[in-house]
């Protein structure tokens, strides 16, 4: 006789810190952000060394999960560029701050029932937190694949290493909006200085 095991969908913890985490990243000024080719680039990257057909840069908000960046999600999809926080994998990275990886979706009851994963045939899913220097986890960095499969220690380390450099690619992104800014007060201030000693 087969037994028949009814798997109820989980939606992802909150982090007790959520106004802290949200402050953090709504400090970075990348949600929500039009596509960029150096995050695009990383997870195209991704895909390749992963061997795998679906890799993601996502930001989790409040109520959404943002895709930064995405390789091989299907066009429903990648055309909003968003799903619900509720739906989302990638927030139960941010909301543990830590690595999650599900080696058979389909046997998970946290995820086996997911509208998302049932529509798109996805089994395996790795993903570790994307962090800010203070340690907030504003996002994730995972890969994706429709047959269920293993991840080693290496891969691991790897797929953290990635997540990190992704982190200093949007910090250096943010440095270089403010030297920017910055400029632009320089020259404000130059031009105010040159008007007043300009003679009458």
């Amino acid at each position: 006789m087969q037994l028949s095991v009814e798997m109820t969908m989980q939606t992802p913890p909150i982090p007790p810190d959520e106004e802290d985490r949200l402050a953090e990243l709504y400090r970075l000024e990348i949600l929500y952000t039009q596509p960029e080719a150096t995050f695009d680039r990383i997870t195209s990257a991704l895909a390749s060394i992963f061997e795998v057909p679906v890799s993601t840069l996502s930001l989790i908000d409040r109520e959404h999960q943002f895709f930064k960046a995405a390789h091989g999600l299907p066009p429903e999809i990648i055309g909003p560029r968003r799903t619900l926080r509720s739906l989302s994998i990638c927030g139960h990275v941010v909301g543990t701050n830590d690595l999650l990886v599900v080696e058979d979706l389909a046997l998970d009851e946290r995820f086996a029932d997911n509208p998302l994963i049932q529509a798109s045939g996805l089994r395996f899913y790795a993903g570790v937190p994307v962090r800010t220097a203070a340690g907030q986890p504003v996002g994730s960095l995972c890969i994706m694949d429709t047959k269920p499969r293993h991840l080693t220690r290496r891969e691991i380390r790897l797929l953290q290493l990635l997540a990190d450099t992704v982190m200093a690619e949007i910090r250096l992104r943010q440095s270089s909006r403010e030297v920017i800014a910055l400029s632009g007060q320089l020259a404000e201030r130059d031009k105010i200085i040159a008007q007043a000693k300009a003679p009458a």
